[in-house]
C-alpha cells in the first residue's frame, strides 16, 4: 500500500492543536475554564453557541479535514479521500463506490446520495484555471463539522422573555433594523449564522481591498493560506483525472453536455456506467437523451427501440410513464405518434438531439422538421436556432402542420444556401443579428394574415416571405402611429440635403413623422420619438444604407448654425461599421456647411 498526501495542510493543524479547546466526553463538550465575561464577549453570552463552536473546532482538528487530497492504491483499487470526509473508490472493472464520514459517530458509510458533497470543477478547462474553488470545498467541510456539532438544532434566540406572537414579531423587526435595544425584552444576541460566519472568516479569510489593476478584491487569508490550499486543490484535480475518471465514461459525458461536466455529475453517472457505455457504443448520437431518462433504465436492450418511442395506434408506451422519466428532469419525454419524427431524430447530430432535449422535448416540432424533407446540407446551428425559436413561440400548438413544415423548409434552405455561398460565420451572424431570421416576427405576420392568404405557397422563398412580413409590419406601424396621432396633423419638415452619397454610402433624410415611425419600427429603436424636435428644426435624422445592404440611422442636433452628432445606431441600437461612422461625420459636417451658407439652394443637390 502506498500513501500520497498533498502538502496543502502545512502547519495548520499543528497550530490548531496548541489552541485551547474543550475535550469531548460522551458526545458533549466540556468547556475549558473560561470566565463568563470572555464567553459573553465572544458569543453574546450564549453558551450553546460556544459549545457548538468548540465541538466543531474539535472535529476539525481531530479529523484533519483540511487535508484536501489523499490517494491510496491497494491491489488495483484506487481510493481518493477529500478532506477526510468524502471518499471515492474505483475498482479494476471500472465500478465506483462512494463513502461519507460521519464525525459524530466516527464511522465511514457507503452512500449513493451525493447531495452534501463538495463540487469540484473538472470541465471545461476555463472553469478549472482558477483554483479559488478550494474555498467552497473547505467551506462545505466546515459546515459538515458544524452540523455534526449540533448547529442545526440551535435556536435562533436563546432568551425570549415572552413567547407571544407579538414579541416574536418585535424580535424579527429588530433583527432587520440592526438591533435597536429599546424594543427587545433582552439585549440582542448572536445568532447561529453569525457564529458560523465567524468560524468561516477565521479559517477562510475574507475579501480585502480593491485591486485597481484587476478590478477585483484582494483576498485576505485566514488561518488557511491561499498558496497552500491551492496546491492541495491542484493535487485533488490531478488525482481525479489520474485515479478516478474513466476515459470512455468522460467522453460520453462530453457528448451529453460539453459545456459543463462537474465531478459530482461524473460520480452520479459512473454508477450506471454499463448502461452509459452501451449507449455510447450503439447509439452515441442519442447520448444527450439520457439525462431525461431514469438511470435505472439505461441498460435496457430496447432503450431506443421503436416499440418504446413510437406508439402508433396505442395510447401510451413506457416512454410516457413515470418509471421511464428522470426525477431531476424539468420536462418529460413523450412517445411519437408516427415513426417519421423519431427516425429523423435517431439520425440527427448529438448537438441537435441535445437542443431538442433541452427545449421542451416536443414531438410535433421534430416531426414537422422531418416532414419538411430538406435534402440539402444544413449547418447544425440552424437546427439549434429553429428548435429554440419554435419552443419559444409555442409551435407545439400547431401540431403536425403542413404550413409549419413549409416554413421550416424555406428557413433551412435559406441557411443552407447562405452556408454554401458565404460560409459558417455568415450564417451565424445572420441568425444572431439579422431581423430577417427572426421566427417570432415572421409568425406575427403569418398568424395575422399570411396563413389566411395561403402563404407560404409553393413558389415562396424565405426572402419573399420576409418582404411580405416587412410590408405587413410597416403597415401595422403606420396604423398604430396614425391611431396615436388621431386628430393631430401629420408632422412634416424640410431637409437642407436631399439624398446624399458619401463614400458609396447612401443617406436619405427622414422628413415626416410617418417616415420616422417606419424607420423606428424597421430598425427597432426610438428614432420616432424625435419627430417633434425635427418639426421644430432642432433635430434631423437620416436613414443610412451601406453598399452591402447594412442599415443604420443617423441623428444629429441643430443649434443655431451648428450641428452636433447625437446618435448613429444600427438595428436594436447596435454598433455600426467604421465606414458608416466616418461617412456620418462627413454628412453632419456637410449639413453644417449648408446651414452657414448664404445660398442654401445652390448647395441643396451637390452633396
Amino acid at each position: 500500500m502506498t500513501l500520497k498526501e498533498s502538502s496543502s495542510v502545512t502547519n495548520v493543524h499543528n497550530h490548531f492543536s496548541s489552541c485551547d479547546f474543550g475535550v469531548v466526553a460522551d458526545g458533549m463538550v466540556v468547556a475549558a475554564k473560561t470566565g463568563k465575561k470572555a464567553r459573553r464577549k465572544s458569543f453574546g453570552g450564549r453558551d450553546d453557541l460556544l459549545n457548538v463552536y468548540r465541538l466543531a473546532k474539535n472535529f476539525i482538528i481531530k479529523h484533519k479535514i483540511f487535508r484536501i487530497c489523499q490517494v491510496v492504491e491497494n491491489q488495483d483499487v484506487k481510493q481518493l479521500t477529500i478532506c477526510n470526509l468524502w471518499r471515492v473508490e474505483r475498482f479494476p472493472d471500472g465500478r465506483i463506490k462512494t463513502y461519507e464520514f460521519f464525525m459524530d459517530r466516527e464511522i465511514w458509510s457507503e452512500v449513493s446520495e451525493l447531495k452534501h458533497w463538495p463540487e469540484v470543477p473538472i470541465w471545461p478547462i476555463k472553469r478549472t484555471q482558477s483554483l479559488d474553488w478550494w474555498r467552497s470545498v473547505v467551506k462545505q467541510a466546515i459546515w459538515k463539522a458544524l452540523a455534526a456539532a449540533g448547529y442545526h438544532v440551535l435556536p435562533l434566540y436563546q432568551h425570549i422573555v415572552k413567547k407571544s406572537a407579538r414579541h416574536k414579531r418585535i424580535l424579527m423587526s429588530i433583527d432587520k433594523t440592526a438591533g435597536s435595544k429599546t424594543l427587545l425584552p433582552c439585549k440582542p444576541e448572536m445568532t447561529p449564522q453569525q457564529m458560523a460566519d465567524r468560524m468561516m472568516v477565521r479559517y477562510l479569510g475574507k475579501e480585502g481591498e480593491l485591486d485597481r489593476e484587476t478590478v477585483r478584491y484582494r483576498w485576505k487569508d485566514g488561518l488557511l493560506t491561499s498558496a497552500s490550499m491551492e496546491a492541495g486543490a491542484r493535487a485533488l484535480r490531478a488525482a481525479i483525472f489520474q485515479h478516478i475518471i474513466e476515459k470512455e465514461v468522460f467522453s460520453a459525458m462530453l457528448v451529453m453536455d460539453y459545456r459543463n461536466v462537474p465531478f459530482l455529475r461524473y460520480l452520479a453517472y459512473a454508477k450506471y456506467r454499463l448502461g452509459l457505455l452501451k449507449v455510447a457504443q450503439e447509439r452515441r448520437n442519442l447520448l444527450p437523451l439520457l439525462p431525461g431518462i431514469n438511470p435505472e433504465q439505461w441498460d435496457r436492450p430496447d432503450l431506443f427501440a421503436k416499440k418504446l418511442w413510437i406508439k402508433g395506434t396505442r395510447k401510451t408506451t413506457l416512454v410516457d410513464r413515470s418509471p421511464f422519466w428522470s426525477k431531476d428532469s424539468t420536462s418529460r419525454y413523450a412517445s411519437f405518434d408516427n415513426g417519421t419524427g423519431y427516425r429523423w431524430l435517431s439520425k440527427a447530430s448529438p448537438v441537435v438531439v441535445k437542443e431538442w432535449a433541452n427545449c421542451g422535448k416536443s414531438t410535433s416540432i421534430i416531426t414537422n422538421i422531418a416532414l419538411a424533407n430538406v435534402n440539402m446540407r444544413v449547418p447544425v446551428i440552424a437546427y439549434q436556432y429553429l428548435l429554440r425559436s419554435s419552443e419559444r413561440n409555442n409551435f407545439p400548438i400547431y401540431g403536425i402542420s403542413p404550413r409549419i413544415q413549409s416554413l421550416y423548409k424555406l428557413f433551412l434552405m435559406n441557411c443552407s444556401k447562405l452556408w454554401e455561398t458565404k460560409g459558417f460565420v455568415a450564417v451565424k451572424q445572420w441568425l444572431k443579428a439579422d431581423m430577417q431570421s427572426n421566427i417570432s416576427t415572421m409568425m406575427d405576420y403569418l398568424n395575422a394574415e399570411g396563413f389566411d392568404e395561403g402563404y407560404p405557397d409553393k413558389q415562396a422563398t424565405w426572402q419573399s416571405l420576409v418582404r411580405r412580413s416587412d410590408d405587413w409590419h410597416a403597415r401595422v406601424s403606420i396604423a398604430n402611429m396614425e391611431r396615436a396621432l388621431a386628430g393631430q396633423k401629420l408632422l412634416e419638415w424640410d431637409s437642407l440635403l436631399t439624398q446624399a452619397i458619401i463614400d458609396e454610402i447612401i443617406f436619405t433624410p427622414l422628413r415626416t413623422s410617418r417616415d420616422m415611425a417606419i424607420e423606428g419600427y424597421e430598425m427597432h429603436h426610438c428614432i420616432g420619438e424625435y419627430s417633434n424636435e425635427c418639426h421644430l428644426g432642432k433635430y434631423r435624422a437620416f436613414s443610412v444604407v451601406e453598399p452591402d445592404g447594412s442599415r443604420s440611422t443617423l441623428g444629429f442636433m441643430i443649434k443655431g448654425k451648428k450641428t452636433l452628432r447625437d446618435q448613429h445606431m444600427s438595428k436594436y441600437n447596435g454598433a455600426i461599421s467604421d465606414a458608416a461612422k466616418a461617412a456620418g461625420f462627413k454628412l453632419i459636417e456637410l449639413y453644417q456647411q449648408v446651414l452657414k451658407s448664404k445660398n442654401n439652394k445652390r448647395l441643396l443637390h451637390t452633396a
